[in-house]
């Protein structure tokens, strides 16, 4: 083995030693898996963060609420005390100018107007005196509700109940004032729980704010909930009112959350494509290596074999050679000094010389198929190759009454090893005048075909299958009784090593062959 052969079996890759497409692809797996990772532990992150935010607003909402939850109870105490303030003493000062000099119904209505009151009902010995008179719907009940203020909001009054002594029962005076109750009843709602829950309920960010007395076994958590126009993050917290339940839009939250689904789908499916286009790439290029690697191998085994062969056939030829030589001459030196010799004998000794002869060719054939080949390119035209080649058999196609035809189309110059060249064209013709001894046809073209020349020899006198086409090139195949089945292997030789091809197919004529090559013009 030579050293330029040993140092590019050294350059060779190994498949081994290249990243493996299958470990590309598990890299870029695991790197995915990394990122399904990162994206549940972010978003875990953030929605930690948002649920401890909610939290934290809404326990400042559930204190706003605690802190305007006594000043809501006192403002509804204070309204309560001044309306029944207002009506008691009204009640007592009309108990009083009536103990002077009782009133009427006519003077009631004016005394009531005047004072700012709704109506007044007097009630002696069973008998009731209103002014105006209808402005009670049904008659009061005196032993009842005494002194305290009775709100009516069907007809929007507010009323209390009057006697001189309300510790006796048979007080025989009974007083009833009212007051329109609309603007006192409109203070008491701006006042109250409920419309302090409905003005949190508006305030920026808020979705809903509420009491709620069944959720008392609730874990006071945030939840996220769906509040029918978004996502609600939802807080159940105890007050002094009860358990009040805050829902907080989480439109951000979800906007957050689309952002970072929509990040990692993006960046999942960019590594999913680098991955498997890199990993193809890799499977590609792992595949030609182990094609370039196993033709080495091949090539390193086809010329280890051709050396050997080579070695062989020196052997061989060098050990038979010299008792040929031997009987060569002998059989010689009994031509020449034998007069006596029948022409039987001398049919004989000729025959004998004749196999010496080919056996003698035989083994230059041998020698010559094992001998390696060294091309030297130089510019040469085939044209005029060919040409010259088949000269020398015109003569034996007339004699053989072989049709001889030729077509050139191709004069230009090619960078080839003439000597080589000429004998690839000799062998072929040669195979082709051989193929049909009893005559027929031999058509020679030379044509261009794109970058290349073109080479068709076909000729008659063969009948070929698909087995024996694969096996015409192959070494020592022959259809010959006296071939070496060397020919042809020479010349795909001589043809790859000027990096050309050649291919053996059915001719256009029946029993015949066509051969193509193909040479490179650059």
């Amino acid at each position: 083995m030579s050293r330029q052969q040993t140092k590019k079996k050294r350059d060779t890759p190994s498949p081994r030693l290249v990243l493996s497409w299958k470990m590309n692809l598990v890299f870029f797996g695991l790197l995915v898996l990394v990122i399904f990772g990162v994206f549940f532990r972010q978003l875990d992150r953030i929605t930690d963060g948002f649920r401890k935010q909610a939290l934290s607003h809404s326990r400042m909402v559930a204190g706003i609420i605690e802190e305007n939850l006594q000043n809501s109870l006192l403002a509804s105490q204070v309204i309560d005390e001044t309306v029944r303030m207002f009506l008691l003493n009204s009640a007592e000062f009309i108990h009083y100018l009536d103990g002077i000099e009782p009133f009427n119904g006519i003077e009631l209505e004016s005394f009531a107007r005047e004072s700012g009151l709704a109506g007044i009902t007097i009630i002696r010995a069973k008998q009731a005196i209103a002014g105006p008179s209808d402005w009670l719907v049904s008659k009061p009940d005196c032993e009842k509700n005494r002194g305290t203020v009775n709100y009516l909001p069907r007809i929007g009054l507010a009323t209390l109940v009057y006697g001189k002594d309300l510790q006796s029962q048979t007080t025989s005076t009974c007083l009833v004032v009212g007051i329109d109750s609309g603007r006192i009843l409109e203070l008491r709602q701006k006042t109250s729980l409920a419309s302090m829950l409905g003005t949190l309920s508006s305030l920026p960010g808020v979705s809903y704010v509420r009491m709620d007395n069944g959720s008392k076994e609730m874990n006071p958590g945030v939840q996220l909930v769906d509040g029918g126009s978004g996502l609600v993050a939802e807080t159940h917290l105890s007050t002094q009112a009860g358990f009040v339940v805050i829902g907080l839009k989480a439109g951000q939250y979800r906007k957050r959350v689309d952002e970072l689904r929509k990040e990692f789908i993006l960046f999942s499916v960019l590594l999913i494509v680098l991955g498997a286009g890199s990993s193809w790439l890799l499977y590609r290029y792992q595949a030609a290596d182990i094609v370039r690697t196993q033709e080495f191998e091949r090539t390193m085994a086809k010329q280890n074999e051709e050396a050997a062969l080579g070695r062989a056939t020196a052997t061989i030829t060098h050990e038979i050679r010299n008792p040929m030589n031997a009987i060569n001459i002998g059989l010689q030196r009994l031509v020449m000094e034998s007069d006596n010799l029948s022409e039987e004998q001398e049919q004989l000794l000729s025959s004998m010389r004749e196999s010496v002869k080919r056996t003698d060719n035989i083994l230059s054939r041998l020698q010559r198929f094992s001998t390696p080949l060294h091309v030297e390119k130089i510019p040469m035209r085939l044209d005029t190759l060919l040409s010259q080649t088949a000269t020398l058999y015109e003569e034996v196609c007339k004699q053989q009454s072989i049709k001889f035809d030729m077509e050139i189309d191709f004069t230009e110059s090619i960078a080839g090893d003439r000597d080589l060249l000429g004998e690839m064209f000799d062998n072929l013709m040669k195979n082709s005048i051989e193929a049909q001894p009893q005559g027929g046809f031999l058509s020679v073209s030379l044509s261009a075909l794109s970058d290349q020349a073109l080479i068709r020899i076909e000729n008659g006198g063969f009948t070929l299958s698909r087995d024996m086409i694969d096996k015409m090139m192959k070494p020592y195949f022959t259809t010959k009784a006296r071939g070496t089945g060397l020919g042809l292997a020479l010349v795909k030789r001589i043809i790859e090593l000027h990096q050309g091809t050649i291919t053996i197919e059915k001719g256009k004529e029946n029993d015949s062959v066509a051969i193509e090559v193909l040479l490179p013009t650059t």
